[in-house]
């Protein structure tokens, strides 16, 4: 397709047909286009879908390059580096998956227990995983799960994360009741969601960067 050259999206577009009535177009941080068009659907009409969103897609796909070479400057930058809870620390041959994992396993249980007590809640059990795409999880026997990730993250937004896997013990859902019960015990919630995962991005190049060490 020509309009896919035009796009410079020719070699990352993935065409899905689906069972659903309308298409959709989405956009992975890797500049994957993902094109779901119903069954149905004719190679006319997928053309004038990605005609008509050209702008969209083209605006999208530059904030996705502007933001890997962000992220690319930044480990640059702190090439010797590594984030260890908020501050860049230098990176030495001890400083492992599993030195990460204990700390951020010893933090997670002492600041979790306290801020349960706080919220007057009970978990089960905490763990640490090495998940991208969730940086937190509560199981519905309460065990509590959290990412690899959060061992970057400063303090205050680690908060966040245990603030709001525990509002799941009340709500298994988001519900406007479980944000009601995480805004109660942590007001900034929607500011630090917000930075939290404007942050996610620099964390998995470190944590993959920090595997490829350790293997």
């Amino acid at each position: 397709m020509e309009l896919l050259d035009t796009l410079g999206i020719k070699d990352s577009v993935i065409f899905k047909k689906t069972n659903n009535k309308n298409p959709r177009i989405s956009i992975k941080q890797e500049g994957i286009v993902i094109v779901s068009i119903p069954h149905f659907y004719t190679k006319d009409q997928t053309l004038k879908l990605l005609s008509t969103h050209q702008q969209w897609i083209q605006k999208n796909l530059e904030k996705i390059k502007h933001s890997h070479l962000q992220v690319q400057e930044l480990l640059d930058t702190h090439r010797n580096e590594i984030l260890f809870f908020g501050k860049w620390i230098a990176h030495t041959p001890n400083i492992n998956l599993s030195f990460l994992k204990k700390s951020l396993l010893e933090y997670l249980k002492t600041r979790t227990a306290q801020i349960a007590a706080h919220m007057g809640l009970e978990y089960t059990k905490i763990s640490v995983r090495e998940s991208k795409t969730r940086l937190g999880s509560c199981s519905y026997q309460n065990n509590l799960s959290f990412s690899l990730l959060l061992v970057f993250a400063p303090a205050y937004l680690i908060d966040y994360v245990i603030v709001h896997e525990l509002s799941h013990i009340v709500h298994k859902n988001h519900s406007r009741d479980f944000w009601g019960l995480v805004g109660r015990f942590y007001p900034q919630h929607k500011q630090r969601r917000k930075e939290l995962h404007q942050n996610v991005r620099f964390y998995i190049p470190l944590l993959d960067r920090i595997s490829a060490l350790s293997s």
